[in-house]
């Protein structure tokens, strides 16, 4: 699936389930807050990762992984952006920063 599929199924899927859909800031505003909660779910993991705890990835990977990427597409779709086009020209702005 691309991304231009998954940005046109999560339109669809937030239609019928986004319940924070009263105007764009209210929507925005309620999707930094999942972000937050995500960006603490890594920090937890980062932590016990410097303390020497073994801990599992799982959650990262069946969570924070795909949320990130289900809010991306999000806010393309509330902004009427092509997230795979964005993403495409973000990489070609690291590679000419990076000189290759």
């Amino acid at each position: 699936m691309t991304l231009h599929e998954l940005q046109t199924e999560r339109r669809s899927f937030d239609d019928e389930f986004w319940q924070h859909k009263e105007n764009i800031d209210v929507w925005t505003r309620h999707i930094l807050f999942h972000l937050q909660k995500l960006v603490g779910k890594v920090s937890g993991y980062v932590e016990q990762r410097e303390h020497k705890v073994d801990v599992s990835t799982d959650q990262l990977k069946s969570e924070v992984i795909p949320d990130l990427l289900g809010y991306a597409l999000q806010l393309g779709n509330l902004f009427e952006a092509d997230v795979e086009e964005l993403y495409r020209q973000r990489l070609d702005a690291v590679r000419s920063r990076a000189g290759t």
